[in-house]
Parts: structure tokens; sequence; C-alpha cells
């Protein structure tokens, strides 16, 4: 059976550290494609550099869009735009799953 794909979106603002630590995270993502969503609330720090930086032995793509009149559902809707999986999984930078294998269950 071939790998699930599944959009992921991660929004965030001024997350530098965290966005940090989900890198790390992403690496050890088993069994699945990702095609991989950044929405910055106009960050003031590195936050975009270190996405830029993202990368997996299974990433299928990534986009960025950078937005300046931020609400919650509106970042997540405006990455959800981006996708074209069935799945879509929706992150808020500071949010690191617990499991290497949570895409896939």
């Amino acid at each position: 059976m071939a790998n699930p794909e599944v959009d992921i979106v991660i929004r965030f603002k001024d997350e530098e550290f965290w966005l940090k630590k989900l890198k790390s995270k992403f690496k050890k993502l088993k069994k699945v494609d990702i095609f991989l969503h950044g929405v910055d609330n106009n960050s003031s720090d590195c936050s975009r550099d270190i996405f830029e930086q993202f990368d997996n032995i299974n990433l299928k793509g990534k986009t960025y869009q950078k937005i300046i009149d931020y609400k919650p559902g509106g970042a997540l809707n405006a990455g959800a735009n981006k996708g074209s999986c069935k799945y879509i999984i929706f992150l808020s930078a500071h949010c690191i799953p617990k499991s290497d294998d949570y895409v896939s269950h």
C-alpha cells in the first residue's frame, strides 16, 4: 500500500524556538508523504528561515505565505487552500507531536 499523502498546515508568529523543535520531529515521521504549508503571521524573528529549512525524506512539497491580518481560522483556511490531499493536519508551531507515526494513524 502506498504511503498516504497528507497536507500539514503550520501557522506561526515569532515561533523560532518551537519551529526548531517541530523541524527535528518532522525528520522522524514515518510512512507518510507530506505537503507542508507554512502560514506566517508577520513574524519578526527567524521563523520563516527555519520553516524554509524544514526537510524530510518524504517531503513532497512546501509552500509559504505571509499574512498580516491574523485570524486563527483565516490562517488555517489560507493554508488549507494551498493543499490538495485527502487529509489535512493543522498545527500551531508550538504543538509538538509525541509520536513519530501520528500522521500515518
